[in-house]
């Protein structure tokens, strides 16, 4: 039997863990969501910086109903390992969802993510390789662009006016043969604007004429206050119909949706429709990624989306409306001609600023939070190359309507200053 060797113990010194880091990693900017959300949750600031739903209207009493029914009728299943395709009875509510909005859907063409953000990373995955170009809108949702940038691309930028992306802004990015064109369609995160149906079917009839897929980001579509919006998928449903073809066979289009902003953030359940083909390659990758997204969550998302989600989305989008409509008049009385530019979106949590071009949003927001005790999210960071320094993006959805008025007044009196 051998004896022990004794090894010589250096003293420990410190390590330098970055210098460890993946490229990959360094290559994610670690500034962006966690920034904001960083000074959302401050103590005693009003703050317009963070995308959140307002914890007060989230259906607590709903989701506890939802969970002792999947308990009672699903619980082995629903606390057992289950397969990254996801739970059954969820693609079809889902299936159900998507086909009453005009779009053709079967549970197969479904694939639940932890999160619309994880839809995001899957897509990223299976289609991008290192130096890929994307086609993104200017500005656009920037959780998306800490995603791609990790693949060190090249980015086309689109830009957009009230009605969308510019078409001939499309149609020059599609000529560069990126892998996909990345759009938040309705309500977007930062600008609030929603894409026109007309502009819709001229994006989506470009995509089919350049072969590029469009990954469309419906992360706020229930959350419409004025009309409801109509999807890219949908679109793209009814121009196949029209010539006899399939979505399984002829569609571009990639659709992430999430639960997040309707139901709960917390539960994390979204999901991405896609043709079965793109739905068994994100299915492989996502099994050795997380093997699933939790069952349990699932389920009680499946049984809300069947008894709850229709009377629960009408209360919500009321009492995010007067939201909305008490930040745009905040706004108008507040700001005023500071504002060069402010949006009114149909839905939504955001309404999107532009001020002077001597201000620098970046550098004035650690002033505002300081000295006026309010926060907004710098329009920086929503950009992927060329960064609009005098803009800035406006939450309302986590304020009451008078914290909203006091907070808009706050933020006037600092642009003034």
């Amino acid at each position: 039997m051998g004896t022990a060797r004794n090894v010589d113990i250096p003293i420990p010194q410190s390590f330098s863990w970055h210098g460890s880091f993946s490229r990959k990693r360094r290559l994610m900017d670690d500034s962006g969501i966690r920034a904001i959300l960083g000074i959302a949750s401050r103590p005693g600031i009003l703050s317009f910086a963070g995308g959140l739903p307002d914890p007060k209207l989230l259906p607590i009493k709903e989701i506890s109903e939802c969970s002792e029914t999947v308990l009672r009728d699903h619980g082995f299943a629903a606390l057992q390992y289950g397969v990254a395709d996801g739970v059954r009875v969820l693609a079809e509510q889902l299936s159900n969802l998507s086909i009453s909005k005009g779009a053709d859907c079967a549970p197969h063409n479904i694939i639940p993510t932890t999160g619309s953000q994880q839809g995001i990373d899957l897509i990223a995955n299976v289609f991008l390789n290192r130096g890929d170009t994307i086609a993104v809108t200017s500005p656009t949702y920037l959780g998306a662009l800490q995603i791609f940038s990790a693949f060190e691309p090249r980015y086309v930028q689109v830009s957009c006016d009230d009605e969308g992306p510019l078409l001939s802004d499309v149609e020059a990015a599609l000529r560069e043969k990126p892998a996909f064109f990345y759009v938040v369609s309705m309500f977007q995160n930062p600008t609030g604007v929603t894409i026109s149906r007309a502009r819709g079917e001229a994006i989506v009839g470009l995509c089919h004429t350049y072969d590029v897929p469009i990954v469309e980001d419906a992360a706020y579509q229930e959350l419409f206050y004025d009309s409801e919006p109509v999807s890219l998928r949908s679109i793209e449903s009814s121009m196949l119909r029209e010539n006899g073809a399939r979505y399984e066979d002829c569609g571009r289009v990639l659709y992430l949706g999430t639960l997040s902003k309707v139901m709960s953030p917390g539960l994390r359940v979204g999901w991405i429709e896609a043709p079965s083909v793109v739905v068994r390659g994100i299915a492989c990758l996502k099994q050795g990624t997380d093997l699933h997204s939790g069952i349990m969550n699932q389920f009680i998302a499946a049984e809300f989306l069947k008894t709850h989600a229709a009377g629960y989305w009408t209360r919500l989008r009321k009492a995010y409306k007067e939201r909305r409509d008490q930040a745009v008049e905040s706004v108008r009385k507040h700001i005023g001609s500071i504002a060069h530019a402010c949006t009114n979106p149909q839905g939504g949590f955001f309404l999107w600023l532009e001020v002077a071009p001597g201000i620098d949003t970046t550098k004035l927001l650690p002033i505002c939070v300081e000295k006026f005790g309010v926060a907004f999210a710098p329009g920086a960071p929503f950009f992927a190359l060329n960064p609009s320094l005098h803009t800035l993006r406006v939450s309302f959805s986590n304020l009451s309507l008078e914290m909203i008025d006091r907070g808009i007044c706050s933020l006037g009196q600092a642009l003034r200053s």
